[in-house]
């Protein structure tokens, strides 16, 4: 059931559409089994923080109940912040992977 929720959510399905892009260019380039395996590592673990990021939102939503609380907007903020930085680094060690591809 949790998978059918989180593959409703607009991120988690963009997300995987940039893992199936990415899986592409790395089977056309050649990807050595070390990047695949840091691949499936990266691309696993953002999913995964961006499904803790639409949980917490969703609880943060509950508590709140509507009212306009600067704590609740920050926690959401660090939350896709999280997301955020780890993508980048993704995306930056997914690049170095390619390039320096054996």
């Amino acid at each position: 059931d949790g998978m059918r929720i989180a593959l409703r959510e607009r991120m988690v399905r963009i997300l995987l559409s940039f893992a199936v892009i990415a899986m592409l260019i790395g089977w056309i380039r050649g990807m050595h089994a070390t990047g695949w395996i840091f691949f499936t590592a990266f691309a696993g673990v953002l999913i995964s923080y961006e499904m803790s990021n639409s949980a917490m939102e969703r609880v943060f939503d509950v508590v709140s109940e509507g009212r306009s609380d600067p704590r609740i907007r920050e926690g959401k903020h660090l939350l896709a912040a999280k997301v955020l930085a780890f993508g980048i680094c993704g995306l930056i060690a997914g690049i170095l992977v390619l390039i320096y591809n054996p």
